[in-house]
């Protein structure tokens, strides 16, 4: 089972879909646009390792989801960076009951712990994505959810309208590997791009190469943007760790490294690195 690590964003407002959903409940719907319930937000938790989470319960299907703070507490501006660039947020789901919602069955190995060190027999990794907000429809988001370890597939929405960017809707899956390659290379939107590349390095089926590739393309498309440079080198020096000989390569060819083709990982290399993004990727 994944975990995940925690981003830094500062949370300020309780997430709102709609006026309706003022207090903390939203509506689920399916990709048929079907009812599955309402998610609820009951409050901040911390698990047995330390990490923050906040904690919703989606009552009719004896389910609760383990979401960043930063996914569910947002600022409510359609140019907030988490919502216009649809930042995918991590976490995690829980089963209440070994068949609590019909069709899903309790994992065929181990168990996972919630937040107060209790087993569950049915869990997965989820990955909570805010769409858009308007004043018109609020903030819609997406829940994507993985089984027992499974991969991580498109599952439901509060949009219960036609469907959006492949979540809660039919078409493309958001989760299809070849789709999110094609994204991280080709989409014309810088941030689109980004959640693309983003989602290559965490797809449970992508490969060396492809994380390498995904690393370097999402810092790439983030050089020059409103992301720290420190965020954009930890990209690449992510990168570097995982292929050191073919980036020693890259960046004598691109001219800011001038040590030994070892395939070691040295001071002289991150300092290229860094003369890389401060010169704008170039």
């Amino acid at each position: 089972m994944m975990r995940f690590l925690r981003n830094a964003a500062i949370a300020v407002v309780l997430v709102c879909a709609s006026p309706a959903t003022a207090d903390g409940v939203d509506p689920l719907y399916d990709a048929d646009g079907t009812y599955l319930g309402d998610v609820e937000i009951v409050g901040d938790v911390v698990d047995q390792t330390g990490t923050a989470y906040a904690r919703l319960d989606i009552r009719s299907l004896r389910v609760s989801l383990y979401v960043d703070p930063d996914a569910v507490y947002v600022m409510l501006d359609p140019n907030n960076p988490i919502i216009r660039g649809q930042t995918p947020f991590s976490g995690y789901w829980i089963g209440w009951d070994p068949d609590p919602s019909g069709n899903w069955r309790r994992c065929d190995y181990g168990v996972y712990p919630d937040h107060a060190g209790r087993n569950h027999q049915l869990y997965g990794d989820l990955i909570w994505t805010n769409l858009r907000y308007s004043d018109q429809e609020g903030l819609v988001f997406a829940v994507d959810l993985g089984f027992c370890g499974d991969q991580i597939t498109s599952w439901a929405t509060n949009y219960g309208g036609a469907a959006d960017a492949g979540h809660g809707g039919a078409g493309m899956d958001p989760w299809d590997l070849d789709h999110v390659r094609d994204v991280c290379g080709n989409a014309s939107d810088l941030q689109e791009r980004a959640v693309g590349c983003s989602r290559v390095i965490a797809h449970p089926e992508a490969s060396v190469d492809d994380v390498t590739w995904g690393l370097w393309s999402r810092a790439y498309v983030r050089c020059g943007q409103s992301v720290p440079d420190t965020e954009i080198v930890a990209d690449l020096m992510t990168a570097v760790r995982l292929d050191p000989y073919t980036w020693q390569e890259y960046f004598r060819n691109a001219g800011g490294y001038a040590g030994p083709l070892d395939g070691l990982v040295s001071y002289e290399l991150y300092e290229a690195v860094g003369r890389y993004v401060t010169g704008g990727c170039q």
